[in-house]
């Protein structure tokens, strides 16, 4: 990729954005303006130069008249922007870009993380979880999406950042109130209910379940793997040993 940017209907010499990440505001503040009007094989460049800009800002994007070729550039230039606005904390700005550009968004799943994300930080649980429900209904294995719903729901506590990432859902159980725990089970009986097929809402079950409720799914459980001859069976229950 080239490292110049074209500044379109000047007659200056093109700005040379090599090292604009090293700190040269004057540069930055230079490109800023004029990264849309960048050729597309430039303007990730400007993009990453524009976002540099004191207090986040962003220069709108082209609206609606965009080539073919250049579609799904301009996609990814839009969630660039809300990323920027998220990290300067426009979180209700974000979630506008998000919302008025979503027909030129193609990457629709990459657009419903960072929606549910932004939902997350700016208070906004119930809408985050119908976002991580919907996402839900595209991957009901992906083990990202349970722990945003979890969250988003009141239903996943604090665990202390020593824990290594094979323990964390074993330690947050343990920190469970009983109203929670009940919740959490009734939350994912209708998971399961929903996603018949889903591995991972009965493994995830068998987190937070306690006595004869644990041994009975574990059985089920386990006992369909040790028929299968799974080879990863000890991993996926290794953190459950406590």
């Amino acid at each position: 990729m080239g490292c110049n940017a074209i500044l379109v209907g000047t007659k200056k010499p093109p700005i040379n954005m090599q090292g604009c990440h090293k700190g040269d505001a004057i540069r930055r503040s230079q490109v800023a303006p004029h990264f849309v009007l960048s050729p597309p094989s430039k303007r990730c460049m400007a993009a990453i130069a524009a976002a540099s800009v004191s207090g986040h800002k962003f220069v709108d994007t082209q609206g609606n008249n965009i080539p073919a070729n250049e579609a799904y550039e301009h996609s990814e230039l839009i969630l660039y922007k809300a990323m920027v606005l998220e990290e300067g904390g426009r979180l209700e700005d974000a979630l506008r870009t998000l919302d008025s550009e979503k027909g030129m968004i193609k990457d629709l799943r990459g657009m419903m993380e960072m929606r549910a994300a932004i939902l997350m930080k700016a208070g906004r649980l119930q809408e985050a979880e119908q976002q991580y429900r919907a996402l839900l209904q595209a991957n009901p294995d992906h083990y990202r999406y349970h722990e945003g719903l979890q969250a988003a729901m009141g239903l996943r506590p604090e665990v202390p950042a020593a824990e290594t990432s094979a323990t964390t859902a074993v330690v947050a159980a343990t920190a469970l109130s009983d109203d929670q725990r009940a919740r959490l089970t009734a939350l994912y009986a209708d998971l399961i209910a929903t996603y018949p097929r889903s591995s991972s809402c009965r493994r995830i079950l068998l987190d937070f379940l306690q006595g004869e409720a644990f041994l009975a799914l574990a059985d089920t459980y386990v006992r369909k793997y040790l028929l299968r001859g799974v080879p990863s069976l000890f991993m996926d229950l290794r953190p459950l040993y406590r």
